[in-house]
């Protein structure tokens, strides 16, 4: 994200020295803290493009393809993972919300070393830390299927007419960007990691699949129609087609 501060001008702050073991075991314990993949896998994109041509009667050229884009190990949401497990919501309001002896009472401070803690805060795992965040989660992954159809004709007198159609979908989480990831080798691309696509952080950081669907920037019909004509100047064509004239022009125009 750029330098913090450059050598030549001088240190701007103090080190700050590491406790290390003089800060005991519990030193960091009822604080905030983060947790980085110590085997994150790298990102990964699968291409896949079948293309099959035919020409047809009265010059016509038909191209008939598939494009397909998967990825998987992209970057997530930075989820706080010290919340509670799905499986103990069976309990019931109640129960999770009443006070139950804290076997951690005087050894964390604030209010998670009190002496009675409330059950949901004791079955969290990790209940003598405020919060813990997965720094950068690799569990993003994306699909981008396609199918395009593409006709072109040329006419007499220079004209040409191109149609094509499209019918594809995208599915993702929906975070970080990759609506723009999942559209990478396709003509809808934008560039990867260039927006937030949908919310910053999953409902269920142990289930990320769960927020898979269809992507903000899916368009499943798209149809597009575009012509070329040429001009009718130069060798072979109706006016200044004397090879002679022709020489003169160009040379003129350079």
């Amino acid at each position: 994200n750029g330098a913090d501060f450059l050598l030549k001008n001088g240190f701007p702050f103090a080190w700050g020295v590491p406790l290390g073991s003089a800060g005991g075991q519990n030193a960091f314990l009822g604080q905030s803290a983060a947790y980085v993949l110590p085997n994150a896998k790298d990102p990964s994109s699968q291409q896949y493009t079948l293309t099959v041509s035919r020409e047809m009667p009265m010059g016509v050229v038909a191209d008939f393809s598939y494009v397909g884009n998967h990825g998987n190990h992209f970057l997530n949401a930075s989820p706080n993972i010290n919340t509670l497990a799905p499986q103990y919501y069976s309990l019931g309001t109640a129960a999770l919300s009443a006070s139950v002896p804290n076997p951690y009472k005087g050894i964390v401070p604030g209010s998670l070393g009190a002496a009675t803690i409330t059950e949901a805060n004791l079955l969290k795992p990790y209940p003598y830390m405020s919060t813990v965040t997965l720094q950068d989660s690799r569990s993003a992954s994306y699909w981008s299927n396609l199918a395009m159809i593409s006709v072109q004709r040329r006419v007499p007198h220079g004209l040409q007419v191109i149609g094509a159609y499209t019918f594809g979908k995208i599915l993702d989480e929906g975070v970080q960007g990759l609506s723009d990831l999942s559209a990478v080798g396709t003509s809808t691309a934008g560039g990867p990691l260039l927006s937030t696509g949908g919310s910053s952080s999953p409902q269920d950081w142990r289930n990320p699949q769960a927020e898979y669907s269809v992507d903000a920037i899916d368009v499943t019909h798209r149809l597009t129609l575009s012509g070329l004509y040429d001009l009718p100047f130069g060798v072979g064509q109706r006016f200044l087609s004397d090879r002679k004239s022709t020489r003169l022009n160009s040379s003129h125009i350079t």
